[in-house]
């Protein structure tokens, strides 16, 4: 039996050779990565099925990779220096079954995004004398070229960025100045550190600080910790806690906070709190456009609506949001797609404070 592995994403160069199942390169366990991309590929219909995964991903192009593994256990995948033409990411899909005979398939896992940062997904109880499929497709049909190796060591972020319900947390901001105190659980006993990360809009992660778990001379842990941090620029910044675990099976989430720093406006009557957002375009043409609107959360797609842009009556979009913000959702991606050229942009905004703030 095969059990196939299906990661997502796209690029915008030759057709690669693992383009065909029966053209699938290698992965060697703990060899180092093998650089792809899936520029030019096309999808393989009869080996995929559309009906285990319509909820979870859109198939754009793939190309296939196969591995074993010499004994039972835990390993991992790896995808890492991701370069992407609208740097949107890749995705992932596990199946178990036969290549091809898609009456076989059953799902493992979905994975609908894994964004642009060095990223792994964990693998259990796999078995040897099995041969694990890998198969990548593109996110939206972003162009991406990418790194994917075998490893028994995580390396990256875990895909699935699930904050702990044990682990609770407290923050104070003044102005620029922000920290954050954390109280771990009792799987701290399993842990050797923490390690913060910072995001600063839809940039790239920063390690701001590792601290070590202390332990007494009894070998009971300290519980309690915090950081500090200074924000230099205006815009949303995001807080990651996790745990670095003893054996260095990767990454636990534990924490995730945000905090806005915006310079404070001259006192006045405040303002109506916005329900839609203003996104101007350079298109020079009337054309007609598509408005894809998804809640950045779990990356659900919300709504599609297709207008007339005409730049001789305004060169902006109003995009309503009420409704979305009715319903709790406060973080958006808005792709904007010229339908003639198919050229698309992306904008992501928080909602806070009664305004939408563009990230």
């Amino acid at each position: 039996m095969f059990v196939l592995v299906g990661f997502c994403c796209s690029a915008a160069f030759g057709q690669v050779k693992n383009n065909s199942i029966r053209g699938r390169v290698r992965l060697a366990l703990d060899q180092g990565s093998v650089r792809s991309t899936t520029a030019g590929s096309s999808v393989e219909w009869d080996c995929v099925n559309k009906a285990l995964t319509r909820k979870c991903i859109v198939y754009h192009n793939d190309q296939w990779f196969e591995f074993t593994v010499p004994v039972p256990g835990r390993y991992f995948i790896n995808v890492s220096a991701q370069q992407c033409t609208d740097n949107l990411g890749v995705q992932a899909i596990v199946i178990e079954g036969n290549p091809c005979e898609i009456a076989t398939y059953r799902i493992l896992r979905c994975i609908n995004r894994i964004r642009r940062e060095d990223a792994y997904i964990q693998m259990d109880s796999l078995r040897p004398g099995i041969s694990y499929l890998v198969n990548i497709d593109g996110f939206l049909g972003d162009a991406c070229d990418f790194n994917i190796e075998l490893a028994s060591k995580a390396h990256g972020f875990p895909y699935q960025e699930t904050q702990s319900d044990s682990t609770y947390a407290s923050l104070v901001q003044q102005q620029r100045a922000f920290s954050m105190r954390w109280h771990a659980d009792d799987r701290i006993n399993d842990w050797q550190s923490f390690r913060v990360y910072r995001w600063f809009g839809q940039g790239q992660p920063s390690l701001i600080r590792e601290e070590v778990v202390v332990r007494n001379a009894y070998g009971k842990p300290k519980f309690d910790y915090q950081v500090a941090d200074s924000l230099i620029k205006e815009g949303l910044y995001t807080y990651r806690v996790y745990a670095v675990e003893r054996e260095d099976f990767g990454l636990v989430p534990l924490v995730t906070q945000q905090v806005t720093f915006l310079t404070p406006p001259p006192v006045r009557k405040a303002p109506d709190p916005e329900r839609s957002v203003k996104i101007a375009l350079p298109f020079k043409d009337r054309i007609p456009v598509d408005i894809i609107v998804y809640d950045q959360k779990n990356d659900e797609k919300k709504r599609t609506t297709r207008v007339w842009f005409d730049p001789a009556r305004s060169t902006t979009l109003d995009v309503p949001m009420g409704d979305l913000l009715d319903q709790g959702i406060v973080k958006f991606l808005v792709l904007v797609a010229n339908t003639q050229s198919q050229e698309a942009m992306e904008f992501y905004y928080t909602y806070t404070g009664g305004r939408f703030v563009r990230e």
